[in-house]
């Protein structure tokens, strides 16, 4: 074989293991970019399911955290601790609440509340926590029977019992008015509890026509600037708000039952249905008359805080067709006048009481910049 032929040979060999050489490189980079392809979507699946994961595990928490507050709401201010674990298939779950007790003051509570998700096979959690206000919407428990900030004209009808200890303790109070009670032959017949419970203040009274004593406290310093502001959480001026978180808005008292409860608004005139009884010693209610008279029928009994609140500064009636009583206290924020038959006022503090710390009563606010989730 001459030289020129094995040169020739060689050089073919040459370009033949080049050629293999190429194609073996494709072959290995189609591979390895197939592999990284395949590799890059499975990263790129597990992402967007980890991602899915965390939104609905979050989505779950804050779930749960929206229901802490709707159960610290459905709960009386006693029952408001909460300590709650659940689990599914999927997910455990851990809802809890707590009292801030250094910042805390009744009617007002501040709450902790956090909510944890945790998934079963401990691949994914998330924890997300809130403090809350929750409050009472009766702010002050009012401290006497009749409040008015305005004259009291034609009270000889009313037949009030004390609050012994409104103005300090065996101090008792009857009437609290912004204004002096000039004719003193309308006064109201007043007395204490027990004189009540004896002789229904017939041979005891402490204050009656014609004779005025301490308990009741006209021209009262300080008396509050506005009975709105005096009673609930929220200014006068914000009187629409107190409205909208009534339980009950009616136009009138028509449709009221023993089954009403919580705060109900009426905007204009209050005839209760005959009959009726309007809350009770275990269930009061706040009763708020807007711009309306209020006329009570034979043997009306209401049980709870009664409000007469006008816009202006126009004169409100109460007119009583025979014989009603309230069990509680009855405020107006303008001059008050008593219509046609008697009407018994009894103060019950301890009913007061029981009406502050109802569930109904109760109002559950996020603290605004407390939400976190770490």
């Amino acid at each position: 074989m001459s030289i020129e032929q094995t040169t020739s040979n060689v050089a073919v060999l040459s370009r033949g293991a080049a050629a293999l050489t190429c194609v073996t490189l494709l072959l290995m980079l189609t591979t390895l970019a197939g592999t990284f392809g395949a590799t890059f979507a499975q990263l790129n699946l597990k992402i967007a399911l980890n991602a899915q994961h965390k939104q609905r595990i979050d989505a779950l928490a804050n779930a749960k955290l929206t229901t802490a507050i709707s159960e610290l709401q459905s709960r009386s201010v006693r029952q408001q601790v909460i300590e709650q674990q659940q689990s599914d298939q999927v997910y455990e779950y851990q809802l809890s609440s707590r009292l801030i007790n250094d910042i805390a003051q009744e009617p007002f509570s501040l709450f902790g509340l956090s909510a944890s998700v945790t998934s079963i096979d401990s691949r994914a959690n998330a924890t997300q926590s809130q403090n809350v206000l929750s409050y009472s919407m009766l702010d002050t428990i009012p401290a006497a029977p009749l409040i008015v900030d305005g004259a009291m004209l034609d009270s000889d009808k009313v037949t009030i019992v004390a609050n012994p200890n409104g103005a300090g303790t065996n101090v008792p109070i009857s009437v609290w008015t912004s204004e002096p009670i000039s004719e003193l032959e309308h006064l109201p017949t007043t007395c204490q509890p027990f004189e009540f419970r004896l002789t229904r203040c017939v041979d005891s009274a402490l204050t009656k026509p014609g004779f005025k004593a301490p308990d009741v406290v006209d021209v009262a310093q300080p008396f509050p600037g506005e009975l709105l502001d005096y009673v609930f959480p929220f200014s006068t001026l914000d009187w629409i708000n107190i409205k909208d978180q009534a339980t009950t808005i009616l136009t009138s008292c028509d449709s009221l039952t023993t089954d009403s409860k919580g705060l109900i608004w009426i905007e204009g005139n209050c005839s209760l249905p005959l009959g009726l009884q309007l809350g009770s010693l275990e269930q009061p209610i706040l009763l708020v008359i807007k711009d309306g008279q209020l006329i009570l029928p034979s043997n009306a009994e209401i049980y709870g805080l009664m409000i007469l609140f006008r816009q202006q500064n126009q004169l409100v009636e109460i007119d009583v067709i025979d014989n009603a009583t309230v069990y509680g206290s009855v405020m107006s924020n303008t001059a008050l006048r008593f219509v046609r038959d008697r009407l018994l006022i009894i103060y019950d503090g301890d009913l007061l009481t029981r009406l502050q710390g109802q569930r109904l009563m109760r109002r559950v606010v996020p603290i605004t910049g407390s939400w976190r989730d770490f």
